[in-house]
């Protein structure tokens, strides 16, 4: 029996043609995330809040990188999406050695995409980062209490209202901490999740998302 050969990129490439498979950012058809978009999308972290940074703006072809990852589960931009947390984690200033810890999944999100996409994508952001020289380990030491209403068409006051006292951190990472999520809006989860992380006894040193959306 011949054994199996691999396919070429060329080869890839053009079976990505046939089955319509098309940039997430600017859709041009052949690739998941094109050379061009790969160039011209880049990290621009911008601090939101006090301690909390996002890489870039919830606008253009990131935020249609970000929606492609989270509805259409294209689990391949987790290493564009990676780095770009990486970049705004880099921007808060760490210590050389944290623990990054990521907002929990609701069970809603979980069934929807089938995997904790936030978890995964600080895996990708703790490789790039311990290339860099730091020594980091990603923790998903929160949990929650009860499941949340959908946070997408909510004001800001009914977003504080929905995560409050929802998550708890029953074993606190030792060291400094850097919660992440994919993006901020009102800043409510975040600070739900430094909540419970300070109240178990943590040290949270920042926050840091690949993207903040406008309030």
């Amino acid at each position: 029996m011949k054994h199996a050969v691999p396919m070429t990129l060329w080869q890839s490439g053009v079976l990505d043609l046939l089955l319509g498979v098309h940039c997430a950012g600017c859709e041009q058809p052949g690739e998941r995330w094109c050379a061009e978009c790969d160039q011209t999308v880049r990290p621009d972290p911008v601090e939101v809040d006090s301690e909390v940074w996002a890489a870039g703006l919830w606008r253009g072809r990131l935020r249609k990188a970000i929606l492609a990852w989270k509805l259409d589960g294209v689990e391949s931009l987790d290493q564009v999406l990676g780095l770009h947390l990486a970049c705004a984690i880099i921007a808060s200033g760490p210590p050389e050695s944290f623990v990054i810890v990521p907002i929990p999944t609701t069970w809603r999100s979980r069934r929807e995409r089938g995997r904790h996409a936030v978890l995964d994508v600080a895996k990708v952001a703790a490789e790039t980062l311990s290339m860099d020289g730091y020594r980091t380990s990603v923790e998903p030491a929160i949990s929650l209490r009860r499941q949340t209403r959908d946070q997408a068409f909510l004001t800001a006051r009914m977003r504080a209202a929905n995560v409050r006292g929802s998550m708890v951190a029953k074993r606190p990472p030792i060291g400094p901490v850097i919660i992440v999520d994919d993006i901020v809006t009102t800043g409510s989860t975040l600070a739900e999740a430094r909540r419970a992380l300070e109240i178990a006894g943590a040290w949270v040193h920042a926050s840091a998302t690949i993207a903040s959306s406008p309030r």
